[in-house]
């Protein structure tokens, strides 16, 4: 990573602490992110929306380089007139500011717990940086061995060998149904676990890029049954499908060369512009899931 981008993480980070502190709160739920955006309306009447800000936080995926826009309101919600002059701050002491503030600008001085704040979020960044020293093996690859890791997060490409595997994990001990499951707390959301070619529901896509999109259609083999039949039934399910705007928690049986296993290809949501009444396409909207905190799926509707 160059210099640059890491004083750029190392001020964010400290932005962010420097909110955190303002506010009292750390931000740890959709309440959270709700409540700053409110008090940045409020303060400086500039609107973040709590999506920004979830991912802005590592709440949500998103781009690794926030907006400057989103950073210069942050920093003028701290009291600097943009971000640049948050960064400019250092570590030493600068006068306080005497007299009031009649003219209505924004003071650019750092507040006592500021530079705290500055000290906690340097050494948080260098706790991370010598972590990431000692967990990295030859090559610059993380060691798979993570078991602490593993029980947080279920991510892209990782396989079980039957449904009860993964369905514990949100909590959901099934004796009957194992492929159409609700996950607890959140009826719109199911964990979805189709076959791959299955001779009836056809779920295809590209194997070699884990399903990026696929593509389901219900077309029995057997002759018998009637067209007109078929295409009612696709229909219908592409309406109840569209009002219900279902995410799906997916894992495939049949990607793998045992074929019995099931790869995790990650969260889909139907895609309203290309599924229509004879076949649905669902799209992957996030390649892992956070099993420590599942509300956060609700935002992938955004």
């Amino acid at each position: 990573m160059g210099i640059c981008r890491f004083m750029e993480q190392t001020n964010t980070l400290r932005l962010c602490r420097a909110v955190e502190a303002d506010l009292g709160r750390a931000m740890r739920t959709p309440k959270d992110f709700d409540f700053l955006s409110e008090q940045i309306l409020e303060r400086v009447h500039q609107h973040l929306s709590a999506t920004t800000l979830k991912r802005l936080w590592g709440y949500l995926p998103g781009d690794t380089q926030p907006r400057q826009t989103t950073l210069d309101i942050l920093a003028q919600f701290e009291g600097f007139s943009c971000w640049e002059a948050f960064c400019a701050q250092d570590a030493e002491e600068e006068p306080e500011t005497q007299g009031d503030d009649d003219a209505g600008e924004v003071p650019e001085t750092r507040p006592r717990w500021h530079r705290m704040g500055w000290i906690v979020g340097v050494c948080i960044v260098l706790i991370v940086a010598v972590s990431s020293f000692f967990l990295l093996g030859k090559g610059g690859k993380a060691k798979v061995d993570d078991t602490a890791d593993s029980r947080l997060f279920i991510r892209k490409g990782q396989t079980f060998a039957i449904e009860h595997d993964y369905l514990k994990l949100f909590g959901i001990h099934a004796q009957d149904t194992l492929w159409g499951q609700r996950l607890p707390h959140h009826p719109e959301i199911s964990i979805w676990s189709p076959l791959y070619h299955h001779h009836e529901w056809h779920n295809d896509g590209d194997s070699a890029q884990l399903l990026p999109t696929i593509y389901e259609r219900w077309e029995p083999t057997d002759t018998v049954v009637d067209s007109n039949f078929v295409a009612t039934r696709n229909s219908d399910r592409f309406i109840s499908y569209k009002a219900l705007d279902e995410l799906r928690i997916t894992f495939m049986r049949g990607l793998t060369p045992d074929g019995d296993s099931l790869t995790f290809l990650g969260v889909y949501r139907m895609d309203f512009g290309h599924s229509n009444h004879h076949h649905i396409i669902w799209v992957r909207v996030a390649d892992e899931v956070d099993l420590s905190r599942l509300d956060y799926l609700e935002e992938l509707r955004n």
